[in-house]
C-alpha cells in the first residue's frame, strides 16, 4: 500500500528559488504523515505565469538543474517521491512539465493536451510516463490531459494503478473536472487524483478542492482553497478490479 499526499499549495509568482524551498518543506511535512508519493499543482514551481515564463528564460528548468537540489535532498532524506510542476526544456523545446523527483533521479513528463495560450509558450509532449512507487505504478499527467480517454486507456495498458495530475482548476470548471476524474478512475479501474492551486495565479482563481477518486467514488478531497495536504492510500494492485473497457 502506498500513502499519497496531494499538496494544495500557493505559488509565489516567478519565485523559483523560494517555491523550491517551500516545496521541499511540504515534502518533509507530507512524509512525516506517512506519504511516499507527494503531488503538486500545475506549474507549481513558478506559478501559472505564462507571460513571465515566456519573457524570462531563467524560469525554465532542465532535469539536471542544480536549483532543484533542495527537492532531491528532501526526497532522499524522507524516501518520498515528489511530482512538481515546472517549465522544462526537453529535446530542445520548452515543455509544460511534471518533474518526478526522487533521491537519485528526475524524470520529465511533458503535458500533451495544451490549453489556450499554453500553445504560444510550450511545445506539447508526445509520450506517457509511468513510474513505480512502492508496489504501485503511477501514470503522470497535467491538468487538461484528464479530458483524454485515450490517455486513460493508455495508462491502463501500461498497468498503471493510479493517475496523478498537477492541475489548475477554477471554481467554474471544478464540477466538470471532478466528473472527468470520476469517469477516468472508472475507466482506469484505479485511482485518479489531482492537486490544485490554493491561491490565484496567472489571472486564474482556483477552486482548491484537490481530490482523489477511486473507480468512480470520491476517496478524499480538500474542503476549500486553503493550503493543505490531502492524504489517501493506494491499495495493493492485486486488490484492484480490472479496468472497464469502453468501445
Amino acid at each position: 500500500m502506498v500513502h499519497v499526499a496531494l499538496v494544495q499549495s500557493a505559488s509565489v509568482p516567478g519565485d523559483l528559488a523560494g517555491n523550491v524551498e517551500r516545496h521541499a518543506a511540504w515534502i518533509g511535512q507530507a512524509a512525516a504523515r506517512g506519504a511516499r508519493l507527494v503531488g503538486y499543482p500545475e506549474l507549481s514551481l513558478t506559478g501559472y505565469e505564462l507571460d513571465r515564463v515566456a519573457a524570462d528564460p531563467a524560469l525554465t528548468l532542465t532535469s539536471d538543474d542544480p536549483r532543484l537540489a533542495p527537492l532531491r535532498e528532501a526526497c532522499a532524506a524522507t524516501g518520498a517521491t515528489a511530482i512538481v510542476g515546472a517549465p522544462t526544456m526537453l529535446d530542445g523545446r520548452r515543455r509544460l512539465a511534471a518533474l518526478v523527483v526522487d533521491g537519485e533521479h528526475i524524470r520529465v513528463y511533458a503535458k500533451r493536451r495544451l490549453f489556450g495560450r499554453e500553445t504560444d509558450v510550450f511545445t506539447p509532449g508526445t509520450t506517457p510516463l509511468v513510474v513505480s512507487v512502492g508496489d504501485s505504478r503511477i501514470a503522470v499527467g497535467v491538468c487538461a490531459d484528464l479530458g483524454s480517454q485515450e490517455q486513460v486507456r493508455e495508462a491502463a495498458t501500461l498497468d498503471a494503478d493510479a493517475w496523478l495530475l498537477g492541475s489548475l482548476v477554477s471554481a467554474e470548471g471544478y464540477e466538470l473536472e471532478a466528473r472527468q476524474a470520476a469517469s477516468a478512475s472508472t475507466l482506469l479501474g484505479g485511482v485518479v487524483a489531482f492537486a490544485n492551486h490554493a491561491a490565484p495565479t496567472g489571472g486564474w482563481a482556483p477552486a482548491g478542492r484537490s481530490g482523489a477518486w477511486d473507480r468512480g467514488t470520491l476517496l478524499a478531497a480538500a474542503d476549500g482553497r486553503d493550503e493543505t495536504i490531502v492524504l489517501f492510500d493506494l491499495s495493493a494492485p492485486a486488490l484492484r478490479r480490472p479496468p472497464v473497457r469502453h468501445g
